[in-house]
Formats: C-alpha cells, sequence, structure tokens
C-alpha cells in the first residue's frame, strides 16, 4: 500500500469524524500540493524518520500553491507533520507498520512573528470613537471576552447569561462548499442558514469549533453587560420594524433584517474604522491577542485561567507565543525575591517603612505557585 492511498483511507475513515470543516478542507489541499507529489508514491511500510526529515527539507524549497508567497513555509510543515503523525499512529493501531516513522523526525524551527497589538489606551479610544454600535460590541467582545470573528457572528442569543454575567461558546459561523458539507461530519454543523440566492455553490452555517476547549463559557463586566442589553433592545426595534420580513436566527450581532454576517464583513468594516480614524494599523483578529496579553498581565501569567477564555487546545500556544509577557512577570518576580532578602538582612532599627515595595502586589504574588517556590528559595538562604 502507498502513502497515497493509506491516506485517502485514513481521511475518509479518521479525517471526517474528527477534524472541523476547515481542518478537513486544509488537510486535503496539503495532502493533494505536497504530501502526494513528493513521497505519495512511496510504500507505506518503507518509510523511514530519514525520509520524513527529507521531505521536510524538500518542502522549504518548493513553491507554494498560495499566491503571493514563494515558498512552503516553516508553520504549514508543522501543520503537515501533525496530520501525518496522527496518520502513522493510525497506520501502528491498524498494524500496517511497526513503528510510527514522524516520533523522531525534526520539524524545521518555526519563528513566531510577533503580531502588532492594541494597547489599552488604543481600545479604550476606538470604543470612544466607535459610532457603529454593532462595531462597537463586536470591539468589546473580542477584547472583553477574547473571542474570534466567527465567535462573536456566530453568538446566540440564548447562550448569553446576563443574570452571571457569561457566554457560552459552542458554535461559530462559517461559509462552506456545498459539495463538501457530506465530507464533515454532520454532528459538527449546528445550523443551516437559509440561501439569500438559490444558485449559489455556498452556504453559511453554525458550525463545532474546531477543538472541544473552544467550547467555553466567558465571563464579562457590565460595561459589556449594558452594550449587550442595548442591542438587545435595538433587535426588538429591528423586529417591530421588519415584522414578517425579519429572519430570527438568534443571532446577537446581525444585520437589522436578521441575517447573519460573515467574517470577512466584520474584517473590512473594522479595517475602514482603523484607516478612516487614523489609529493604529492591526487586524479584527490582533483584538483577540491583545485580550489575551492583557489577561496575562493583570492574572501574574495565570495560563490556565488564560487559556479557559482563549480556548487554546494547548498551553503550549500560550506560553510559545506569550513567552515575552510571562518573562516580565519573571523578572518582577526576581526583584520581589531580592528585596525580600534585603529586607530580611537589614537590623529592623534601619528598615526604611517608606519602602517602595507594593507590599499588595506582593500578597498576591506569593499565592500563586511560582509564589510559593520563591518563598521555599527564600527558606533555603535564610536558612530558617
Amino acid at each position: 500500500m502507498t502513502l497515497r492511498d493509506f491516506m485517502s483511507d485514513f481521511i475518509e475513515i479518521y479525517g471526517k469524524s474528527k477534524w472541523s470543516y476547515s481542518t478537513y478542507t486544509n488537510n486535503v489541499a496539503r495532502m493533494k500540493n505536497y504530501i502526494e507529489p513528493h513521497i505519495g508514491d512511496m510504500e507505506l511500510t518503507d518509510i523511514t524518520t530519514k525520509d520524513i526529515e527529507s521531505f521536510y527539507c524538500k518542502l522549504l524549497d518548493c513553491p507554494s500553491p498560495r499566491a503571493g508567497i514563494a515558498r512552503c513555509t516553516p508553520s504549514v510543515i508543522r501543520e503537515i507533520s501533525k496530520m501525518l503523525s496522527v496518520a502513522f499512529d493510525r497506520a501502528v493501531i491498524y498494524k500496517l507498520i511497526s513503528e510510527n516513522p514522524c516520533k523522531f523526525a525534526v520539524v524545521p524551527h518555526e519563528t513566531h512573528k510577533k503580531r502588532e497589538i492594541w494597547t489599552l489606551d488604543n481600545i479604550t479610544t476606538a470604543l470612544n470613537m466607535c459610532t457603529n454600535p454593532l462595531l462597537s460590541l463586536a470591539i468589546d467582545l473580542a477584547f472583553t471576552c477574547t473571542l474570534r470573528e466567527s465567535e462573536i457572528l456566530g453568538l446566540r442569543i440564548d447562550k448569553i447569561n446576563m443574570d452571571e454575567g457569561y457566554v457560552f461558546i459552542d458554535s461559530q459561523i462559517q461559509r462552506i462548499k456545498e459539495d463538501q458539507i457530506g465530507q464533515i461530519n454532520a454532528k459538527m454543523i449546528n445550523y443551516r442558514f437559509p440561501k439569500q440566492h438559490q444558485d449559489s455553490t455556498t452556504q453559511i452555517v453554525l458550525i463545532e469549533p474546531k477543538t472541544q476547549n473552544s467550547i467555553r463559557k466567558v465571563y464579562f463586566g457590565d460595561s459589556l453587560k449594558r452594550k449587550i442589553s442595548e442591542r438587545f433592545e435595538r433587535i426588538e426595534s429591528n423586529m417591530r420594524r421588519f415584522g414578517s420580513e425579519y429572519q430570527d436566527h438568534g443571532l446577537l450581532v446581525c444585520f437589522d433584517n436578521g441575517n447573519p454576517i460573515e467574517p470577512n464583513k466584520l474584517g473590512r468594516d473594522f479595517r475602514r474604522f482603523v484607516r478612516e480614524n487614523e489609529l493604529p494599523c492591526v487586524d479584527f483578529h490582533s483584538l483577540r491577542h491583545s485580550s489575551i496579553t492583557y489577561k496575562l498581565k493583570a492574572t501574574n501569567g495565570n495560563l490556565k485561567a488564560v487559556q479557559g477564555d482563549a480556548g487554546h487546545a494547548q498551553l503550549r500556544l500560550i506560553s510559545e507565543v506569550y513567552s515575552h509577557i510571562l518573562d516580565e512577570d519573571r523578572k518582577e518576580n526576581a526583584v520581589l525575591l531580592e528585596n525580600l532578602i534585603n529586607r530580611e538582612n537589614t537590623p529592623n532599627d534601619i528598615i526604611n517603612t517608606d519602602s517602595d515595595i507594593d507590599y499588595l502586589k506582593l500578597e498576591k504574588m506569593l499565592k500563586t505557585d511560582e509564589g510559593k517556590s520563591l518563598i521555599s528559595a527564600l527558606i533555603n538562604v535564610l536558612r530558617i
């Protein structure tokens, strides 16, 4: 059996039942554009770790099928590696091969490009300047609740708990090619919106998030609660105005007649707002990165809490991309520890009671796991 034949079976059996629509379509494209041309004809049992590493190296010089991209990037190779690794694991389980050749294969190093984000001042300025209530609400949801564009546009009113102040994210909006709807698990599609044009070859749907971690509850404060309440009132007003022509799909962020808005339109509206108001040039998704950055700062690097809000499948995604934020906290912890040691070694009668140590912040830090480690280190240093 060739790798091409096995991967075809793997995608049919495993991919359709496990992958989201976007993951499915992306992996099928990677199979067609990269795997099949280079190693697709190799016998499954003959492929070694060396073959896999050589394949990755070749991809670095391989032209990308996407316009404007000269070479296959390390991030694409990483995604190819993830797919192949899962596929070969299944081959081991099926007893087609004895071991996974991807297990010890080295993947080309990927350098994360730092994404430009807005500061708190930028966020506040934008919300004050935005005269479009719907766009203002979307910006606030992205920053306060760490939501993706597709999650904001797929947020249903019945998933918002105003009493306890949280949104429950269990779906996202997406446009899918009709001929590919049957190629993914039908259970992943929560709702199909009626077509606006009968001859359209695509359909807008509410679909399950990419991973189970993306299904989550995110809390919000009074400011956003007031804005959501105002949106409820606006929706009721639109219902009265449009009457029987109102398309009630239960969406919070939608057109005046109730029809869904696509992420591409939200992105275009945001970029136009940024340009017209001469704000720092970022895309809408950067608001989510701003949210993660400031939540890490506010929680002194509480990765687990921030992961819960962001819906990331792995802590590694946050710890790698936002390592500079965590480093800032570590530097601060080192200074706090040094101040503790100096205070202990200073005679009580000459201790400066007007010290600039922020004891409230110190107390909060010492309650964290890292703070407990610092206390242990301090005890060892002072030999208490």
